[in-house]
């Protein structure tokens, strides 16, 4: 994401959205996952003095109130030319 074009970086998140969502059951059936939670907050596409955007991309079932759900939980920031996105990434299994 920092090295990539800013009008790239929702067709990159569609891209991911559209991978995780329609191909999910094919990467983690055999796998003990039962959801995916990806999360990005910050200027996506737009430079300047823009409203911050947030996208969600969620697939599978997950509840973090479980007491049996494990979950793996990820949270950074990407630093780029017109601000900080920050991005949390969660594997409920």
């Amino acid at each position: 994401m920092e090295k990539t074009n800013l009008k790239n970086h929702k067709k990159f998140l569609n891209l991911l959205k559209l991978v995780l969502t329609r191909y999910y059951n094919f990467f983690f059936l055999n796998s003990d996952v039962l959801g995916i939670f990806f999360d990005i907050r910050g200027k996506l596409g737009v430079t300047g003095n823009a409203k911050k955007r947030h996208m969600k991309i969620s697939t599978g079932t997950y509840s973090s109130t479980k007491k049996k759900t494990k979950i793996s939980f990820n949270q950074s920031i990407i630093r780029t030319s017109t601000g900080v996105l920050g991005v949390t990434f969660c594997i409920f299994f």
